[in-house]
């Protein structure tokens, strides 16, 4: 595809053209490694999760479907509304989507701050890994199934969040669907970072 025609097809889905540079480096940059391609049907509800609790995700587009080994993980680029009445503005989100083999319930990860820590110090919700002390310290996990939790959350699956170099990231798991992302705008290193997550982790959990 030529970098015309990587920029009309980013245009008809619906990017500003002010977006469509950062989306093409992306798409450049995980070309590169991985094997995907835009998929025209997939969709998916992202209000349904707690990360747009304060927020609206109105559409996914464009969406890339990405293949491994017969499993597929999907990147999507979301219109998300923020703030209320006047002051409403929407900006363009890169999540990334994994259909997991196993319900796990209603799970949430994610970088923990100060203020995480001090309100776990008054009302404990963090699930803790004394085997991973290195993992506790850095991200906060909450679960309203904490055996399910730590089924999942084993060495190999820890080791790949921790391996995530994205700052202010969140994975969030509710039944079988996971996603993961952040409230940034398109950032190649952010959407490389959640690609390389997504693509290790289709088809094993």
């Amino acid at each position: 595809m030529t970098d015309q025609e990587l920029e009309d097809e980013l245009l008809s889905h619906g990017l500003h053209h002010t977006e469509v540079p950062a989306a093409a480096a992306a798409y450049r940059q995980l070309k590169r490694t991985y094997n995907f391609d835009f998929d025209y049907d997939y969709d998916i509800d992202f209000c349904e999760f707690h990360c747009f609790a304060r927020n609206i995700a109105s559409y996914c587009s464009p969406v890339w479907t990405i293949n491994n080994n017969g499993y597929t993980s999907h990147l999507c680029f979301t219109s998300v509304s923020s703030g209320t009445g006047s002051g409403r503005s929407a900006d363009l989100q890169v999540w990334g989507v994994v259909k997991l083999k196993k319900n796990y319930g209603h799970l949430l990860i994610k970088n923990e701050t100060l203020l995480d820590k001090v309100h776990d110090l008054i009302k404990p919700i963090d699930i803790d890994f004394k085997e991973d002390k290195t993992f506790s310290k850095r991200f906060l996990v909450v679960s309203n199934d904490e055996m399910q939790a730590r089924l999942l959350l084993n060495d190999s699956f820890r080791m790949h969040v921790s391996n995530l170099q994205t700052k202010e990231i969140s994975i969030e798991i509710k039944g079988y669907d996971l996603i993961i992302g952040n409230e940034k705008g398109i950032e190649v290193s952010t959407a490389t970072d959640i690609v390389r997550f997504i693509h290790a982790v289709a088809g094993i959990y």
